[in-house]
């Protein structure tokens, strides 16, 4: 697990963990960047071994001495994929999956601009673009077309973005998501 927080281009924190605290941030306000990404390795962990959430935001301080203390809008990806109990889909031709985009605990954060989505077959080494329509309510439904597993990893990796109108965005991206039967 490692977190990364940046102002700009400057990295400020490098944590090896998934949360850390956040003081010393100038007032005016800025662009910041916050990647958040999870190795998993071992016997138990063949899905879903790389993930990483990579948000932009603008942000400016304000004092605040209540509670709850303000939060910023960062954007939220869920995910809605037919898959089984053992994390598969079938290596069928067509797979519908769906895209919710949101603002954290529905804060107000500005529009949603069209959510984007990629999938890979040979663990994220190239990416296909899989087009989106949107369903309404920042709702999204693709279908993915799979390959023959052959001519595949035997798993499929899937990375999303978002963005909004105020300067916000999320790239989230799933290596080994879900493997092919």
């Amino acid at each position: 697990m490692r977190s990364q927080f940046y102002l700009g281009d400057t990295l400020l924190y490098d944590q090896k963990r998934g949360s850390f605290s956040v003081d010393d941030l100038p007032a005016e306000e800025s662009t910041y960047r916050l990647i958040h990404s999870v190795t998993r390795r071992g016997p138990i962990w063949t899905s879903s071994s790389y993930s990483e959430s990579d948000w932009t935001f603008r942000s400016g301080y304000e004092s605040d001495t209540g509670w709850p203390p303000k939060a910023i809008p960062l954007l939220d990806v869920n995910w809605t994929v037919p898959i089984d109990a053992h994390n598969r889909a079938r290596a069928r031709p067509d797979l519908t999956v769906g895209l919710h985009a949101r603002h954290v605990r529905g804060l107000d954060g500005g529009d949603i601009d069209p959510a984007q989505l990629w999938v890979s077959y040979d663990d994220g080494e190239t990416w296909r673009s899989v087009p989106l329509e949107s369903s309404g309510d920042d709702r999204y439904i693709g279908t993915i077309t799979h390959p023959a597993k052959n001519h595949t990893s035997g798993w499929v990796s899937l990375r999303g973005r978002v963005t909004d109108s105020i300067g916000g965005s999320l790239t989230q991206t799933a290596l080994r998501a879900y493997e092919l039967s």
